[in-house]
C-alpha cells in the first residue's frame, strides 16, 4: 500500500485505511483512486487481507459505495484523511464496502474519488 501520493505540485495526500475482509482470499480488495482536475491520477490498491491503518486532513465528508464516485470541489491543502472500509451489514466477508471519507485541502482543486 502506498502511504503518500503526490497528485500535483501543490497537493500531497497521506491516507488512512482500516478494514478487514476474508483472510483466505487475496483477490478481495478495494481500489481507491484520486483524480485531480489536471487529469493527473494516482491509485491506491487496498488489500483488505489484513487490517491496515495509516492516517491523513479534508473538510467535506461523504460515503462512496463500491463502484461509485464523488467529486469534491474547492478543497482548501494539508490533508487529514481517514478511510474506514467495512462490509455492508457488518459481515467482513460481505460486500460491497462502504468507505467513509473525510477530506481537507488548500488549493481549490476539484477531486473525484472512486471506489471500484
Amino acid at each position: 500500500m502506498k502511504k503518500a501520493v503526490i497528485l500535483s505540485l501543490v497537493l500531497v495526500l497521506t491516507f488512512a485505511f482500516t478494514g478487514c475482509k476474508n483472510d483466505d482470499d487475496p483477490s478481495e480488495e478495494v481500489k481507491f483512486s484520486l483524480i485531480v482536475n489536471n487529469n493527473t491520477q494516482q491509485s491506491i490498491d487496498v488489500y483488505l487481507k489484513d487490517d491496515v491503518t495509516a492516517t491523513s486532513t479534508f473538510i467535506n465528508q461523504g460515503t462512496v459505495v463500491a463502484g461509485g464516485s464523488k467529486t469534491v470541489a474547492n478543497l482548501v491543502i494539508s490533508v487529514n484523511y481517514t478511510v474506514r472500509a467495512v462490509a455492508v451489514g457488518g459481515d467482513p466477508e460481505a460486500g460491497p464496502f462502504l468507505l467513509n471519507q473525510t477530506f481537507s485541502s488548500s488549493n481549490n482543486s476539484n477531486i473525484t474519488y472512486n471506489v471500484d
